[in-house]
């Protein structure tokens, strides 16, 4: 027997969970399948007496439009986070990034600037774009270790037009922010709205199509649907696609996704460690780390998240106590780990993927979410499953 809907979403991340819920908003059915036992992807907080630490995005902004007018309608409450220094990790020295910066190599590289300014309205990565403008030492010790860490993977290669995105500030909000209890509290203040159209630990062994109706099966379940969202990995969309759309699958072929190690850990204060947002290291295995100084929290304790580049490998504690200042590997408590993953994009495979977003136009009852369709942060995947919404609706319309 087959459990059927108007619409079957496939990956309960941000974007499916938005897709969801602008479903819900306008009372279309619905049935949303994630493969582990939780929603919201990247969106995962820690919570204990040391306070709050967020084991993936850990940041929204007041350019964040669409993310704020979900916050507003869920009526969340936001936090102000304090404006505490980033800093660049040197061996066992914290410097800042203004101390950091080779003024000297970024003056002598003035006159090429209007050799920038000739290109930069064409597809650049993040390190032609930088180069020119920076130079080669600025780059390799402070640019790229920066990206790395913002985007979790090798970011040389990585459009700068999905970084760098004009967008209007709701100066009602402060510059950046958190939400009272984690960011976690959106994804859980959701599904207590969807609850029961959600399946947890769900994962579509096959799907088929025919007869304009989409056919899944899981380990549990059958289920049958007019319509079917994508909001997964690429590489697992290009399997999807390999049964249901065989011509759109080569677009994805050569993706991946890369994978970072999230380690969550509460520590005994050093007084050597000073107070901080974050670092950003160039030659660790990790990319960065936050804590949770901007927070209100104990003056024994601190909280932090490192982030490993190889999840294959066991995460050396004695890195963290290095980094931490710590004299005593005991004086370190693992709270919880997360596997993060995001898609490895490049200016030339990018290509690819405007091309899919093209073709996929043309099919009214198939639809792809994610954050790889034009930029990979919570809003950019927001917007995606906003317009992927608006296109779904209007295929309702009877002509």
């Amino acid at each position: 027997m087959h459990t059927s809907s108007k619409v079957g979403i496939i990956g309960g991340g941000v974007s499916g969970l938005y897709f969801a819920w602008l479903c819900h908003e306008n009372k279309i059915p619905f049935t949303l399948l994630e493969s582990t036992p939780r929603l919201g992807g990247a969106l995962e907080t820690s919570c204990n007496k040391n306070g709050v630490i967020e084991l993936g995005a850990h940041t929204l902004y007041n350019t964040y439009e669409e993310c704020l007018r979900w916050i507003e309608v869920l009526g969340l409450k936001i936090c102000n986070k304090s404006s505490l220094p980033y800093r660049l990790k040197f061996g066992n020295e914290y410097q800042s990034f203004f101390k950091s910066f080779h003024w000297m190599e970024a003056l002598g590289n003035m006159g090429a600037w209007w050799q920038w300014r000739r290109l930069k309205n064409k597809p650049l990565s993040i390190q032609e774009k930088f180069s020119v403008l920076f130079g080669k030492r600025n780059c390799q010790e402070l640019i790229f270790p920066f990206f790395n860490a913002l985007l979790n993977q090798d970011a040389e290669a990585f459009p700068a037009d999905w970084v760098f995105k004009k967008r209007k500030k709701n100066k009602r909000y402060p510059r950046k922010f958190t939400l009272e209890g984690g960011l976690s509290t959106l994804v859980e203040t959701v599904e207590s709205k969807i609850k029961e159209s959600v399946y947890l630990n769900s994962t579509p062994k096959n799907i088929a199509e025919k007869d304009g109706v989409y056919f899944l099966q899981t380990h549990a379940q059958s289920f049958a649907f007019s319509h079917l969202v994508l909001a997964t990995p690429l590489d697992q969309t290009a399997s999807y696609l390999k049964t249901i759309l065989p011509h759109l699958s080569p677009y994805l072929e050569g993706f991946c996704s890369v994978q970072t190690l999230s380690v969550a850990v509460d520590s005994v204060r050093s007084p050597r460690f000073p107070v901080m947002s974050g670092a950003i290291a160039k030659d660790a295995p990790f990319r960065s780390f936050i804590t949770n100084d901007t927070q209100k929290n104990s003056e024994d304790m601190r909280s932090c998240v490192f982030h490993f580049k190889n999840p294959t490998e066991p995460f050396p504690l004695e890195t963290i106590q290095k980094a931490l200042f710590l004299t005593e590997q005991k004086d370190i408590f693992v709270r919880q780990k997360k596997i993060n993953t995001m898609p490895k994009i490049t200016v030339e495979n990018k290509k690819q993927i405007e091309i899919l977003m093209e073709e996929i136009q043309k099919n009214a009852t198939l639809f792809l979410c994610g954050n790889a369709y034009g930029g990979c942060g919570i809003e950019d995947c927001l917007m995606r499953s906003k317009k992927e919404f608006e296109r779904f609706s209007r295929s309702l319309i009877k002509p």
